[in-house]
């Protein structure tokens, strides 16, 4: 029954946020129709890719499935106008799909320019660069280089030619911009980035100043309006975060009371667990021996009882003790670190050095990738007469990134 109930609530939960989801969109496409109004555009809501000029010849809007433009503003009385909408299409299936949205702009050439794609380069293209895929870089200027990805078909200077010092100097003032230029249009677009209603009239501006840069090698005007990439949450984010901390709290409440229940009808032996701790520290190193015994009587297989009652041993000075229940430890979990130092350190006391290699080379064998280890095992080698030995532990410590390893292996 709380399993249906915990199921319930799930349902809840995501009714809820899709919920919210789809009055958010509607609050947005609500705004873009009044702002098309504004501006005398024309406004619809949802679209198909092809509704978009030579929209087959634009890298962008042919990836992935379930392409949608949305909330589209075009004008009908001026062609000098740009046509903005919103993409989205979604890649991969399942658990590892993603949706990609972004708010772009369509303009038309008003002369004939290179097909060609920009884009700003991240890990992936210079791993790209090293496997062929070409970058038109530009010498003499490393800071465009650095930022851009360019690439088309740059037969005869054409694509180089056409980014010329002002186009240059524009991208290397502005970052995040995506350009694509197929036949006779543009687009232009910040990847994955939805604009706010308000920066709509901004990005219409800097989208006509970026196609006169094309086009004339001039900036009609206003300069210095672009979009400024704020790396802010949306209130989506915020909300979807607040749904899954919401969740993640309910099922927390839900385990943890699960856990009071079952606590209630736990045996002695895990009370005697609980009990030996408080015991130990409060000093009564005698009780909690027995707290631990009568643990480890009904789990002989849990480390903890063994490693506990170890250091209880320890507290009264019976070594022996300590070091066979710290052995059992370490044969029900080879990997139990803690306690072969407490090994190692009782058998050093001892001088039973050869002893302690025997024990770290059980858990090297299983764990090879600790320094910590190599160096406890170098210095039982070097306390035993076996300076080859110690010093190759020293090494294989420095090659892990220990330190001190390093400057031992010079001294052994």
């Amino acid at each position: 029954m709380e399993d249906f109930e915990l199921f319930l609530a799930f349902i809840a939960l995501a009714l809820c946020f899709w919920i919210g989801f789809w009055l958010r969109e509607k609050k947005r496409s609500k705004s873009f129709a009044q702002l098309a109004k504004e501006l005398y555009f024309d406004f619809t809501e949802s679209d198909t890719p092809d509704s978009i000029p030579d929209h087959d010849q634009f890298p962008l809007l042919n990836q992935g499935r379930s392409r949608r433009v949305i909330n589209k503003m075009h004008s009908s009385l001026s062609k000098n106008e740009p046509v903005i909408f919103g993409y989205k299409y979604t890649t991969g299936s399942g658990r590892n799909s993603s949706t990609y949205s972004q708010t772009v702009a369509w303009l038309a050439h008003t002369k004939s320019l290179p097909d060609f794609q920009l884009r700003p380069e991240n890990i992936l293209h210079k791993i790209g660069d090293m496997f062929g895929v070409k970058d038109i870089d530009f010498p003499e200027r490393p800071i465009f280089s650095k930022k851009y990805l360019l690439k088309g078909e740059d037969g005869g200077g054409l694509i180089s030619n056409l980014f010329s010092e002002p186009v240059l100097s524009y991208f290397e003032e502005h970052s995040g911009i995506s350009v694509e230029s197929c036949h006779s249009s543009i687009l232009i677009y910040f990847a994955n980035k939805r604009l706010k209603p308000d920066e709509i009239p901004i990005f219409i501006k800097q989208a006509k100043n970026i196609h006169s840069l094309f086009n004339t090698g001039l900036i009609g005007n206003d300069a210095d309006t672009s979009i400024h990439l704020h790396k802010t949450v949306s209130t989506f984010t915020r909300i979807f975060f607040l749904l899954l901390l919401i969740a993640i709290s309910f099922i927390t409440i839900e385990l943890y009371s699960k856990k009071i229940t079952s606590n209630n009808h736990l045996g002695d032996a895990d009370f005697s667990l609980g009990s030996g701790y408080a015991a130990y520290e409060g000093g009564d190193y005698d009780q909690a021996i027995d707290l631990y015994s009568n643990y480890i009587e009904t789990n002989p297989n849990n480390k903890e009882g063994y490693y506990y009652r170890a250091l209880a041993h320890l507290k009264l000075e019976e070594s022996q003790s300590a070091l066979n229940d710290f052995i059992h430890a370490t044969k029900i979990d080879v990997s139990y670190f803690d306690a072969f130092l407490h090994i190692d350190h009782i058998l050093a006391k001892e001088l039973r050095f050869e002893e302690i290699t025997r024990h770290w080379d059980r858990y090297i064998g299983s764990n090879n990738n600790n320094a910590r280890a190599y160096l406890e095992r170098g210095g039982a080698f070097f306390h035993a007469g076996n300076r080859e030995k110690a010093r190759d532990d020293a090494l294989m410590a420095c090659k892990l990134g220990e330190q001190y390893g390093c400057e031992l292996s010079e001294k052994f």
